[in-house]
């Protein structure tokens, strides 16, 4: 019994460090927490949330089954997703409103006559490649 709390426990702080990694993945340089500033510490922090998964999963498999620790796996990587979809349309709103007046201004500095559609398909490609880079460490 003791075991499959502590499982079940640790699986759930490994979706809430899921969580966490899934923000700082998703944010810019100089918006990213002490821990993932330098790639040697977010190296340790990211095995750490793996041994904390593999961890519960074992603890699960023990106690109660394999078939268990599949469901668990599943349901964590289910959480895991819709976590990272929700901090990615954070992030992608944060980042549309950002570049929607840079791509207005650039439209008025050319002369320019455009649609608010078009500035707004724009900035929305503008954010998706800032994303991009953001997930890929890239400046």
């Amino acid at each position: 019994m003791l075991i499959s709390i502590l499982s079940i426990t640790t699986l759930v702080i490994a979706i809430v460090i899921s969580g966490f990694t899934d923000r700082v993945g998703l944010a810019d340089t100089w918006n990213k927490p002490p821990i993932a500033n330098t790639s040697t510490k977010y190296s340790i922090f990211i095995v750490v949330h793996w041994i904390l998964i593999l961890i519960g999963l074992a603890g699960l498999w023990y106690a109660w089954g394999i078939y268990y620790a599949i469901g668990a796996l599943i349901i964590k990587m289910f959480l895991s997703r819709i976590i990272f979809d929700h901090f990615y349309k954070q992030v992608y709103r944060e980042y549309c409103w950002h570049y929607l007046p840079t791509v207005q201004k650039s439209y008025e500095e050319r002369g320019e006559e455009a649609s608010e559609i078009s500035m707004k398909v724009e900035a929305q490609r503008m954010a998706q490649e800032r994303i991009r880079k953001n997930m890929n460490y890239e400046l």
